[in-house]
Protein backbone atom coordinates (compact mmCIF):
# COMPACT_ATOMS: atom_id res chain seq x y z
CA UNK A 1 0.00 0.00 0.00
CA UNK A 2 1.37 3.38 -0.90
CA UNK A 3 1.17 5.67 2.09
CA UNK A 4 0.81 8.81 -0.03
CA UNK A 5 -2.17 7.37 -1.90
CA UNK A 6 -3.84 6.40 1.37
CA UNK A 7 -3.29 9.87 2.86
CA UNK A 8 -4.78 11.45 -0.29
CA UNK A 9 -7.77 9.14 0.05
CA UNK A 10 -8.18 9.98 3.75
CA UNK A 11 -8.11 13.71 3.00
CA UNK A 12 -10.61 13.34 0.13
CA UNK A 13 -12.88 11.17 2.28
CA UNK A 14 -12.84 13.71 5.09
CA UNK A 15 -13.65 16.52 2.66
CA UNK A 16 -16.35 14.59 0.78
CA UNK A 17 -19.69 16.34 1.02
CA UNK A 18 -21.67 13.56 -0.67
CA UNK A 19 -21.65 9.82 -0.94
CA UNK A 20 -20.90 10.21 -4.66
CA UNK A 21 -17.65 12.05 -3.88
CA UNK A 22 -16.75 9.55 -1.17
CA UNK A 23 -17.30 6.65 -3.60
CA UNK A 24 -15.15 8.40 -6.24
CA UNK A 25 -12.33 8.92 -3.72
CA UNK A 26 -12.51 5.28 -2.64
CA UNK A 27 -12.44 4.09 -6.27
CA UNK A 28 -9.37 6.22 -7.04
CA UNK A 29 -7.50 4.90 -4.00
CA UNK A 30 -8.47 1.28 -4.56
CA UNK A 31 -7.36 1.49 -8.20
CA UNK A 32 -3.87 2.53 -6.99
CA UNK A 33 -3.90 -0.64 -4.88
CA UNK A 34 -4.70 -2.84 -7.88
CA UNK A 35 -8.39 -3.40 -7.19
CA UNK A 36 -10.21 -3.80 -10.50
CA UNK A 37 -13.73 -4.74 -9.34
CA UNK A 38 -15.61 -3.45 -6.33
CA UNK A 39 -19.07 -2.98 -5.01
CA UNK A 40 -20.48 -1.20 -2.02
CA UNK A 41 -23.63 -2.40 -0.34
CA UNK A 42 -25.23 -0.08 2.20
CA UNK A 43 -27.73 -1.67 4.52
CA UNK A 44 -29.14 0.87 6.97
CA UNK A 45 -29.82 -0.62 10.37
CA UNK A 46 -29.62 -4.31 11.12
CA UNK A 47 -33.18 -5.45 10.45
CA UNK A 48 -32.40 -6.59 6.92
CA UNK A 49 -32.83 -5.06 3.52
CA UNK A 50 -34.99 -1.98 3.19
CA UNK A 51 -36.06 0.28 0.33
CA UNK A 52 -33.35 2.78 1.28
CA UNK A 53 -30.53 0.29 0.71
CA UNK A 54 -28.04 1.33 -1.91
CA UNK A 55 -25.65 -0.52 -4.15
CA UNK A 56 -22.69 0.82 -6.13
CA UNK A 57 -20.89 -1.41 -8.63
CA UNK A 58 -17.68 -0.64 -10.50
CA UNK A 59 -15.42 -2.67 -12.77
CA UNK A 60 -17.76 -5.59 -13.39
CA UNK A 61 -19.03 -6.33 -16.91
CA UNK A 62 -22.11 -4.20 -17.60
CA UNK A 63 -24.34 -7.17 -18.41
CA UNK A 64 -23.35 -8.91 -15.16
CA UNK A 65 -23.99 -5.76 -13.10
CA UNK A 66 -27.36 -5.23 -14.80
CA UNK A 67 -28.40 -8.84 -14.11
CA UNK A 68 -27.23 -8.52 -10.47
CA UNK A 69 -29.34 -5.40 -9.94
CA UNK A 70 -32.37 -6.59 -11.96
CA UNK A 71 -32.39 -9.91 -10.15
CA UNK A 72 -32.01 -8.20 -6.76
CA UNK A 73 -29.16 -10.63 -6.13
CA UNK A 74 -27.81 -8.59 -3.22
CA UNK A 75 -30.53 -10.30 -1.18
CA UNK A 76 -28.78 -13.68 -1.58
CA UNK A 77 -25.14 -12.67 -2.14
CA UNK A 78 -23.17 -13.93 0.90
CA UNK A 79 -20.06 -11.78 0.30
CA UNK A 80 -21.37 -8.44 1.68
CA UNK A 81 -22.63 -10.15 4.83
CA UNK A 82 -19.26 -11.85 5.36
CA UNK A 83 -17.51 -8.53 4.76
CA UNK A 84 -19.62 -6.88 7.47
CA UNK A 85 -18.31 -9.41 9.97
CA UNK A 86 -14.60 -9.34 9.19
CA UNK A 87 -11.81 -6.88 8.52
CA UNK A 88 -9.62 -9.36 6.65
CA UNK A 89 -9.77 -9.65 2.87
Amino acid sequence: MTEDAFHRFAAEAEAADSTRRLWAAARRWLRTEGVVRLSYHHYPGTAGLAPTDSLSIDGFPEDWAAAYVAGNLQRVDPIPRVAMRTFEP
